[in-house]
């Protein structure tokens, strides 16, 4: 049972049916022949001589499943509701969570310390569900390169060793640790020493403590990672949906925009001297004799949001720029970084109004060959309008269901696809109901058939929908379809 034997064993059967059907072929180092017949469970499709790798689309064997049943799957109900809490958790994180550590707790002149026992309970709160989290990554699955769900507890735990758990157990850190780690630098030695001439070191020292809650912040990057709502039919139609697609480019820029102004105003607030920051420069009045330094956190977000906006956006009213060497290299980094984000999101919004646009000429045109031929054949206006929101119905299913057939024969008839893979597909083709009709199914059922002959068949079929009752065929009728 050792791998060796196990491809021995392929090798010797392959040979043997080559022999029995005289489809060997030589020189090209490939012991495949051109049988259609699904593989045997184990054999490789590809073998070359001296390879002993097993086919990577092949299924995983039992020993792929050690511990599965402590494993929760993606369509686990409490797997799906514990992420459901995950992603609420992370959207406050990445939203609130970063707007409150630097508009309230690092607000300048100096913090606001209102309501900070809630904030307490609710940060003790949130460190431990994210703890548990880390813990039950070991326990959920995953989708390998082939997206095949992986349910073994081995492989689990490499892969998220190899993967996310780092940027978890960072997240996860308790402040507490990271305090004494700058208290260890020398944090505590300023706090003692009492000298004035110290004293701008110990508010910005003091400040950093606040901004070492910020390693919370790596948690947001496990929104992709919720695996168990992305292939929910829920969440399909979502992604489908054109205007959802749009709305979410546009909340995606609005997050990344409110990042980096709380960066903006971070940048800010770890300055020795506020006087000097565009905080203080900014004023919010038409005199110009009220700063914006005296105002409350929500109004200097507003002006920190917008001015990151104006930058994305490369308009520069020239209302506020940088001055001191902070915040130049802040905003050269914004700048950079908002030229990539704007220029994707904008490409990716055009995109998606272009397909609408072709999707509409579409059915215009579709409109217009059916008035083209009511006119010719007189339809009255009754007709006409049934012909019409017949087409507007079904133009979109005929824009989208659209491909080159040709291409398609191609892909499927190149030898180059695994065989293991060429066997799989068959039983999904419409769900399963084509291999299934009596018409298809052969012989002893869907095994026996050559799966390449279904995958043929479907590139000329189409699914139909019929009301109860309707008229498929009649048997007078010419028959131009076959209906299975």
């Amino acid at each position: 049972s050792s791998p060796q034997h196990r491809v021995a064993a392929a090798i010797a059967q392959r040979f043997r049916h080559a022999a029995s059907t005289g489809t060997l072929r030589t020189g090209t180092g490939s012991l495949g022949g051109t049988s259609e017949r699904p593989p045997m469970r184990g054999s490789a499709s590809s073998l070359a001589v001296g390879d002993f790798d097993f086919d990577p689309w092949e299924p995983p064997s039992a020993g792929e499943h050690v511990g599965s049943g402590w494993v929760m799957r993606e369509r686990n109900p409490l797997r799906m509701t514990w992420e459901f809490l995950l992603g609420a958790c992370l959207v406050y994180t990445g939203t609130a969570f970063i707007y409150r550590v630097c508009f309230v707790e690092l607000h300048i002149p100096k913090p606001i310390i209102e309501n900070r026992e809630l904030f307490g309970h609710m940060d003790t709160f949130m460190t431990g569900f994210f703890i548990t989290d880390l813990v039950f990554n070991f326990f959920f699955s995953y989708r390998d390169h082939r997206g095949v769900e992986v349910d073994s507890l081995r492989r689990i735990a490499k892969h998220y060793f190899c993967g996310f758990f780092v940027v978890n157990l960072i997240a996860c850190t308790p402040e507490g640790v990271v305090t004494s780690i700058l208290d260890s630098t020398g944090v505590s030695d300023y706090n003692t020493s009492g000298s004035v001439g110290h004293l701008p070191a110990v508010i910005r020292l003091a400040r950093l403590r606040r901004v070492s809650r910020l390693t919370q912040l790596p948690r947001i990057l496990r929104l992709v990672k919720l695996a168990s709502f992305r292939h929910t039919p829920t969440w399909t139609w979502f992604e489908k949906a054109r205007w959802m697609r749009v709305l979410n480019n546009g909340m995606f820029l609005i997050w990344v925009i409110h990042l980096l102004a709380c960066g903006w105003y971070l940048n800010a607030a770890l300055h020795d001297d506020p006087e000097e920051t565009w905080v203080a420069r900014r004023a919010v009045d038409t005199e110009g004799n009220i700063s914006l330094l005296s105002q409350g956190p929500l109004l200097q977000w507003t002006h920190s949001f917008y001015f990151i906006l104006v930058v994305f956006t490369t308009v520069g009213f020239g209302d506020m720029s940088a001055t001191t060497t902070g915040e130049i290299i802040y905003i050269c980094i914004t700048m950079m970084i908002g030229t990539v984000f704007h220029s994707i999101i904008i490409s990716e919004v055009i995109n998606i109004v272009t397909t609408v646009d072709k999707t509409h000429a579409f059915v215009a045109k579709q409109n217009e060959l059916m008035t083209a031929f009511a006119e010719h054949v007189e339809l009255d206006d009754n007709s006409r309008r049934l012909m019409s929101a017949w087409i507007s119905y079904s133009a979109n299913g005929w824009m989208s269901h659209g491909f080159d057939r040709e291409e398609v024969k191609a892909l499927i008839t190149d030898k180059c696809m695994p065989r293991s893979l060429l066997g799989r597909l068959p039983n999904s083709l419409f769900g399963g109901a084509l291999v299934r009709n009596s018409f298809v199914a052969i012989r002893g059922g869907p095994t026996e058939l050559p799966p390449r002959l279904p995958l043929l068949f479907a590139l000329a079929v189409s699914r139909g929908h019929f009301e109860v009752g309707e008229v498929v065929y009649q048997r007078h009728d010419l028959a131009s379809n076959v209906f299975l």
